[in-house]
């Protein structure tokens, strides 16, 4: 009897001769799909692992043909898409005794990269033959014209952008407002990014006493102890609060995370990406909820400018030699929340540190943040690019596509 709804096959095929031995190193470069426009990938994820564990000392990667990432993390290469996707190519170095592969490649692994980097592909065209001129005249008066359009649409961004950035400074958070509206409102003048949002909700998670500022169990190469987060909250189930509060997107983000966290609790982003794989479709729809679009209110006119009015405010933090903190017991930790938001919470924290130091022992989001940073300085990027990338992924993820291709 046939079932309806979502169906996962997995398919499993021998690569012979897959990696190879060169005189200076060990590796392959693999065309794993060549797509065309009959058969389109939304999206991918690619996974390699070995028989041992890979780090950079003996493994590096290079992905060609897509919008996106390739990288190792936690003993493992993972390679997945941010964008477009033409081919989905993937060239790996290993160092000499990981894997003592049997087969020996043509010529050294050196002139493989040199051949893969050249026109960042795996040398250009099927044939190799040169476009007919005609060709590039039609593609260059086209190039000319969507140059001339996306000209003039930058130069109106650019304006509304400037006559915002005119808007007198707004010092405080407006109880009206919420992070998807104020989101959706930074969107119409290019200043959205959703890693930014998830950061910032992050913070109000942390501010919340929901996460907390935990010690990571395995030192770092110099033998320092790094920090991450931990799920703190005793209930994590996903709210019954009204769609596109910030009490509810930051209860689904918390539920998210701790759906991740393994059992000491400890947030990090290869643990994350490991729990993604399997739970593609709770994540496409937390990806769905975050959208700018889902919203349906906006803010009003008089809101939005006192938005924009605060993102002046605090990207202008350190420039003016004068600025101090008038009332440090006044101090909002949403501040540092829309901060994150806007894209400047190294900035403020920076500023702050410089003309205000008594806030780090006034505010304890302040002094979490501060103690985050400069113990694992690039944590919360890298966790909140993690969720990004992996909900984004899973909310494109329609069909996936594989195959040879030449090497």
């Amino acid at each position: 009897m046939p079932t309806l709804g979502r169906h996962v096959y997995t398919v499993g095929y021998d690569i012979s001769g897959f990696v190879q031995s060169y005189p200076d190193k060990d590796g392959f470069g693999y065309w794993f799909a060549d797509l065309n426009d009959g058969d389109p990938i939304k999206s991918f994820r690619l996974t390699v692992t070995a028989p041992v564990a890979l780090s950079a000392t003996n493994c590096q990667v290079w992905g060609f043909g897509y919008r996106g990432t390739a990288r190792l993390a936690g003993g493992i290469v993972r390679a997945s898409s941010t964008g477009e996707i033409g081919k989905i190519g993937l060239l790996m170095s290993l160092g000499k005794g990981v894997l003592s592969p049997a087969l020996k490649g043509n010529g050294t692994f050196s002139q493989l990269k040199e051949k893969a980097f050249k026109g960042s592909d795996f040398g250009g065209g099927s044939e190799g033959e040169p476009a007919p001129l005609a060709v590039w005249i039609v593609v260059g008066c086209a190039g000319a014209a969507l140059l001339a359009w996306f000209t003039v649409l930058g130069v109106k961004a650019h304006r509304k952008r400037r006559k915002a950035r005119e808007l007198p400074y707004f010092k405080q958070v407006s109880s009206s407002w919420s992070l998807l509206k104020a989101a959706r409102a930074l969107n119409e003048y290019g200043w959205y990014d959703k890693e930014n949002l998830i950061g910032a909700m992050i913070l109000r998670l942390l501010g919340q006493k929901k996460l907390a500022i935990a010690d990571l169990t395995q030192p770092d190469k110099r033998g320092k102890t790094k920090k991450a987060l931990k799920v703190t909250a005793e209930s994590t189930c996903i709210p019954a609060d009204e769609a596109c509060t910030d009490a509810y997107l930051c209860g689904y983000l918390l539920h998210i995370m701790a759906c991740a966290v393994a059992d000491d609790g400890v947030l990090t982003s290869s643990k994350f990406e490991a729990w993604a794989e399997q739970h593609e479709e709770e994540l496409a729809n937390f990806d769905k909820a975050l959208g700018v679009d889902s919203c349906e209110a906006k803010l009003s006119d008089e809101d939005t400018c006192h938005l924009l009015g605060l993102r002046n405010y605090l990207a202008d933090l350190g420039k003016t030699d004068g600025w101090r903190m008038a009332d440090a017991g006044s101090w909002d930790d949403d501040l540092l929340v829309y901060a994150c938001l806007f894209g400047f919470t190294r900035k403020l924290s920076k500023a702050l540190k410089t003309t205000c130091p008594e806030l780090l022992e006034l505010s304890s989001l302040a002094h979490d943040i501060d103690d985050l940073q400069c113990r694992n300085a690039y944590y919360l990027y890298y966790l909140s690019a993690t969720i990004t990338s992996c909900s984004s992924n899973s909310a494109d993820s329609s069909s996936y596509g594989g195959g040879g291709g030449g090497r």
